[in-house]
């Protein structure tokens, strides 16, 4: 821990308008999901790499600080984030046993009800296609790591096809667990700086919500703010302390809004996949002749109020909204702002991340049979909504079909995608490099590394096609991004056919 602490004031606390990426490596296309290591993200930077790129791509690590360029320090303090999925193991309706029971033809109690027709087009309702949460459990882990950049390997990549590896050899020189029970024994800045990375909507919801906010009308401030807005006064103060937060109609702790006139902490509304809160919130503004509107989600709050997940229940206005006097509402309420930490993701970026992460083709190819391959070359990219033609041509252009693109950004098959020359780029600048990223991209295409099994079954499932299975999925966000964004269309969410 005294090598934790000596560099605790290099940490920083990520706000909402911050680069975090916490979700995908720079350089590559591994996730928490992706191996039992997962990404580490530098408490400095918000760069999220594997460990052997933490100080940078080949030919950059040596020279490179953990801050991302600078030539000086070798080390530096990262958080490591590992997720895995776990198929939730559901009661058998009728007998109230284990869900893998076999019936009298065969059929486990699970598989007839991965098999039970749709018969609603929605997704997480009864008779509808199942969301991921009705399905899996995510497990995420945390520790603190302490990395050391050593020396460089012997010998240099001359292309992307070769096997040599000239990163330099990152060493774990301390790790410890990172969690509820542990929090309290690190350094407070290295524990804040650890919270709102591990909280933050990342880089990937961030270019989403971007793109949805271009196609979108900007929030309108409430006409009920101001002086408009009565305020109760009933002495109503609330605890700082996000664990002390809860409905006050179904206890839940998670997904809460405060009302701004009466103190009142409800449970949100359900999101369309089933998900969401307890409708706490929206039922007290009816039982209290729909008086008070306006509500806060809390945990989205921080001195930076324009980021402040603010919503009117008004029939007039019913949506997200600006409330401009919001600093002033919570201090009458004991919240002062400039002491609170976002701890949630507000509505907007749940509703883009679960667009980003549900695959739509469980629903489009539901039941088809198709020939199911897989390996080098046979991968395919995540639509990311408006990109499958983009996909298309990328995978026609670097996935191998032709050479001389596959020799120049691609490399051979079971290949280490870490070595490629062309992601020798710093970790700050890896995200916004279109060499690196459309090196990442072919590598990930060309090597297979993060092809999945190939199925046994070639009926398109919701549960069981490695597609559905994070660790698998191949989303170009940051190539797109790079591609897009300075195009008055394709920086947009809209579709472009």
């Amino acid at each position: 821990m005294d090598q934790v602490t000596a560099l605790a004031s290099t940490c920083r606390v990520a706000t909402p308008h911050d680069t975090v990426l916490n979700s995908e490596c720079a350089y590559t296309f591994h996730t928490p999901y992706t191996t039992d290591r997962g990404i580490v993200v530098n408490l400095s930077t918000y760069v999220g790499t594997v460990d052997s790129l933490a100080f940078g791509g080949p030919a950059t690590a040596s020279t490179c600080s953990a801050g991302g360029g600078a030539v000086g320090d070798n080390e530096g303090l990262f958080v490591r984030i590992v997720k895995k999925r776990v198929e939730k193991m559901k009661a058998d309706a009728d007998a109230g046993t284990s869900s893998s029971t076999t019936s009298s033809n065969g059929t486990t109690g699970k598989e007839a009800n991965d098999a039970a027709p749709v018969t609603k087009l929605g997704v997480g309702v009864e008779g509808g296609f199942k969301s991921e949460e009705d399905q899996f459990d995510t497990i995420s882990t945390h520790s603190i790591v302490l990395l050391r950049n050593g020396t460089p390997t012997d010998g240099a990549v001359s292309g992307g096809n070769s096997n040599s590896n000239s990163n330099s050899q990152v060493e774990v020189v301390v790790e410890l667990p990172y969690d509820d029970n542990t929090k309290s024994t690190f350094p407070t800045q290295v524990a804040m700086s650890a919270d709102s990375i591990i909280n933050h909507a990342g880089l990937a919801v961030q270019q989403d919500l971007k793109a949805w906010e271009l196609d979108d009308e900007p929030k309108p401030v409430s006409k009920y703010a101001n002086n408009d807005l009565p305020f109760v006064e009933n002495g109503v103060t609330i605890n700082p302390d996000p664990s002390s937060w809860k409905c006050e109609k179904s206890g839940a702790t998670d997904n809460l809004w405060l009302n701004l006139s009466t103190g009142f902490i409800g449970g949100g509304r359900k999101n369309w996949d089933g998900s969401g809160g307890s409708n706490g919130a929206l039922d007290h503004y009816h039982e209290t002749d729909d008086q008070y509107p306006l509500v806060v989600k809390l945990g989205t709050i921080t001195d930076d109020v324009d980021t402040a997940d603010c919503y009117s229940y008004a029939s007039d206005e019913d949506g997200p909204v600006k409330v401009p006097n919001l600093a002033e509402l919570l201090a009458k309420r004991g919240i002062n702002v400039a002491g609170m930490q976002k701890t949630v993701k507000s509505t907007a970026e749940l509703e883009v991340e679960l667009n980003a992460t549900y695959a739509f083709d469980a629903i489009t190819e539901s039941g088809a049979h198709l020939t199911p391959v897989s390996g080098p070359g046979l991968k395919g990219l995540q639509n990311l909504g408006n990109s499958c033609y983009v996909n298309s041509v990328v995978q026609m252009l670097f996935g191998g079909t032709v050479p001389e693109l596959a020799s120049r950004y691609g490399t051979s098959a079971k290949v280490d995608v870490t070595v490629h020359p062309l992601l020798g780029v710093a970790p700050r600048d890896a995200s916004s490099d279109i060499l690196c990223q459309t090196a990442k991209l072919s590598c990930a295409l060309t090597s297979g590394a993060f092809a999945g099994p190939v199925p046994d079954s070639a009926t398109v499932t919701d549960s069981k096609s490695a597609a559905l299975d994070p660790k698998y999925r191949l989303a170009p966000r940051m190539f797109k991004n790079i591609i897009g964004k300075d195009h008055v269309d394709f920086r947009t969410g809209q579709q472009q056919e």
